[in-house]
């Protein structure tokens, strides 16, 4: 017999499907007390038993699960980094092991079976308890059953718990680096791309600088790069429809992002140009409208990155969709405050 996804069961009905051979007591021993269960003889496989919101030896988990599947999930309050059973989780490799999630938001409710997980990374700055974030494999959401549990997805009391180990340079997924682009952007000197500014654009004063030297810098530093980012896209991207290429803000219109066209499946891609004047990208910025957009067209809004913009040699790389990759993390800078009452 095997586990049924969305199923929910009790502690016995685990234990007689994994071990019916042995002896079960309800509330003592491993299968019917412990959180983690390793099941006999099928080594590296276990059972997570998880129970939301629960506190233990003072610690209170915080522990949640986002819309695209990402569990937040924490071990015991005295586990270390170092301890076997953690060194066995963060080298867990689901196409060998399996780890069964069985997931209560109450107490006294059953576990629903939610999936079997993927490792996807861990805190290595904490431990005691040490924290995990885990893809819910075959990921699917039920509405229905998820309100009749009780589990909402994407717990905004887990974001000071968000975490990588991995380095921005790790998760960006290069499409193309160019050491030069000549066929694709003249040669230009720094004189004549000053000259080339200077006429095309009107010195603004942006409204979060007094500076209007910041402000000149930052549009040209911007200009340049959707302008390479054309350049780019007509040049290098083969599965495009050349007639849909569209600068929105040619046409005074901002959707959420600068560059939009049709693949060749008629598909709506659509690019939000991100440019720097150094060697290259630590982090971006994204406005709310440009993050709306993201959440809402999903697999088909992509980041154009251009370095380097002013230089001889622009760097460019197109990364995914970063509110779909658990290892871009978001930090909010700033916040507008409406007075609801005159």
């Amino acid at each position: 017999m095997e586990l049924k996804r969305y199923k929910s069961y009790t502690r016995e009905e685990i234990h007689n499907l994994y071990s019916p051979d042995s002896l079960f007591v309800r509330g003592a021993g491993k299968w019917g007390l412990h959180g983690i269960v390793s099941i006999p003889e099928k080594k590296g496989d276990f059972i997570f038993f998880v129970t939301f919101g629960t506190t233990e030896a003072g610690h209170t988990f915080k522990e949640g699960i986002t819309e695209d599947g990402i569990l937040t999930w924490q071990s015991k309050p005295g586990q270390k980094l170092k301890d076997p059973q953690i060194s066995q989780f963060i080298n867990h490799d689901h196409n060998k092991n399996n780890i069964f999630l069985l997931l209560r938001t109450n107490s006294n409710d059953k576990y629903t079976y939610l999936g079997k997980l993927a490792y996807e990374s861990h805190n290595p700055d904490a431990e005691k308890p040490v924290q995990f974030q885990w893809q819910i494999l075959d990921w699917e959401i039920n509405e229905d059953l998820f309100e009749n549990i009780g589990l909402k997805l994407g717990d905004p009391g887990l974001d000071a718990d968000q975490f990588t180990t991995k380095s921005w340079d790790e998760i960006k997924k290069p499409l193309a680096e160019y050491p030069v682009l000549e066929e694709i952007i003249p040669k230009e000197s720094e004189v004549e791309l000053m000259n080339w500014y200077e006429k095309n654009n009107q010195l603004v004063r942006d409204s979060s600088s007094s500076s209007p030297r910041f402000s000149q810098e930052s549009k040209k530093v911007g200009d340049r790069g959707e302008e390479i980012a054309l350049k780019f896209i007509r040049s290098n991207i083969n599965d495009i429809k050349l007639e849909t290429l569209v600068w929105h803000a040619n046409i005074g219109e901002t959707p959420g992002y600068d560059i939009s066209y049709e693949n060749l499946a008629g598909e709506q891609i659509c690019i939000e140009v991100k440019s720097t004047a150094g060697k290259r990208f630590n982090n971006f910025i994204m406005t709310s409208n440009e993050l709306r957009a993201a959440k809402k067209i999903k697999e088909n809004f992509k980041i154009l990155l251009v370095a380097d913009c002013l230089g001889k040699e622009p760097k460019v790389e197109i990364i995914p969709n970063p509110t779909l990759d658990p290892y871009f993390l978001f930090e909010p800078l700033s916040y507008q405050v409406f007075m609801m009452k005159n």
